[in-house]
């Protein structure tokens, strides 16, 4: 993505090297550096404060950008609305790109099909209540899997936007948090966890129960909202009972460690990343589920995603981070103020970091080089 500000601070930068070549080298930093700020939303959060936490995507030259509020839009590289679609009670789960189409889970009860281009609306497809879990889909891009606030589970043709079928069962779990977990596709199997402490593995063509495994027996909040994770044979898994698991793919613990929490984990060389609701990040060894190292944070922190060998990902109370995740250590920091529901997005070339604040503010961030103060 090429932003034209960008351009020409790296322009200036380097008439600066060649006309001091001369002088001393002086010592540099690792920053996160603003490039784009932009309000997503057009009015101002009125009444019960909503949550900002869709992953914004990045769609060519631009960002798409939704919030709690009233919808979703995309903006350009100078910060400009190229597009905005007004939803009621607005998008709070993450959307799904394929190709030029975009799909949107909406707190209005619908699933819809958007125009990545113009931001115009192809179809939609019900589901009765918010939808709050990130979209996902199938190996061969042909269906689309959600979970709604109710915890039912929907495979949808994406063509057609006609359900192919409806997992649901009665939840007698009286407090929950509110989200919900992604619906996790692997090998003809969608995996994905419930509010009632539950983790479950579905047939993905048919919707019948392959396997289910209780994992969280908090006496209060027993949600599993983060979503699995898959690699090889593992299932790796984090619940609200600040506990993270490690399964097979036949549903057996193989280890599990005392951190965990709203936030999915992620995997790094052979480190599994956590971020958990003690308010802290975490590395575990992923084979033995062992301590490498922890970073303490403000509050609950996101999602976190690896960027040229760093890790960024954003605090509730706080700001955004980027830490070495070799060692822990805290390398920069960007404070938007209100805190991050967001988990940041990465662009593809690695360059550009967008995220959301608890404001409904996009800010697009560079990692860059700038000389010490």
């Amino acid at each position: 993505m090429n932003f034209p500000l960008l351009k020409i601070a790296i322009v200036l930068s380097g008439l600066t090297f060649l006309g001091c070549s001369t002088e001393r080298v002086r010592p540099q930093k690792t920053v996160l550096h603003p490039v784009v700020s932009k309000v997503a939303t057009s009015r101002m959060n009125e009444g019960a404060r909503k949550i900002n936490r869709m992953t914004p995507i990045f769609y060519g030259k631009n960002v798409i950008v939704g919030n709690g509020i009233d919808g979703i839009s995309s903006v350009n590289s100078w910060g400009r609305t190229q597009w905005q679609t007004v939803i009621t009670n607005g998008v709070e789960a993450s959307s799904v790109l394929q190709g030029s189409t975009l799909y949107v889970p909406a707190n209005d009860g619908f699933i819809y099909k958007l125009n990545a281009d113009d931001g115009k609306i192809i179809g939609q497809v019900r589901t009765g209540s918010e939808n709050l879990g990130e979209l996902s889909l199938s190996g061969d891009g042909k269906t689309l899997y959600a979970q709604n606030s109710l915890g039912s589970v929907f495979s949808i043709n994406v063509d057609t936007l006609k359900i192919n079928w409806t997992f649901s069962r009665s939840d007698s779990q009286p407090s929950t948090i509110r989200g919900t977990s992604k619906v996790t596709w692997h090998k003809n199997r969608v995996y994905f966890g419930i509010s009632d402490g539950t983790l479950l593995a579905l047939d993905a063509s048919a919707g019948q129960v392959i396997w289910e495994k209780s994992l969280n027996r908090n006496k209060k909040f027993r949600d599993i909202d983060a979503s699995p994770l898959i690699e090889g044979d593992k299932i790796y898994v984090s619940a609200y009972d600040e506990m993270v698991y490690c399964l097979d793919l036949i549903g057996q613990i193989l280890w599990q460690a005392n951190y965990g929490g709203y936030g999915a984990p992620s995997l790094f060389e052979n480190l599994l990343i956590v971020p958990s609701n003690q308010s802290q990040v975490v590395a575990l060894d992923k084979s033995t589920g062992n301590l490498k190292w922890s970073f303490k944070t403000k509050s609950i922190p996101t999602e976190v995603k690896a960027i040229k060998g760093y890790g960024v990902f954003g605090d509730s109370a706080g700001p955004l981070y980027l830490l070495d995740l070799r060692q822990g250590k805290e390398i920069s920091n960007f404070e938007p103020g209100r805190g991050i529901f967001s988990s940041p997005a990465v662009s593809a070339d690695h360059d550009l970091v967008a995220f959301v604040s608890g404001e409904a503010v996009l800010y697009v961030t560079q990692i860059r080089r700038e000389i010490k103060d």
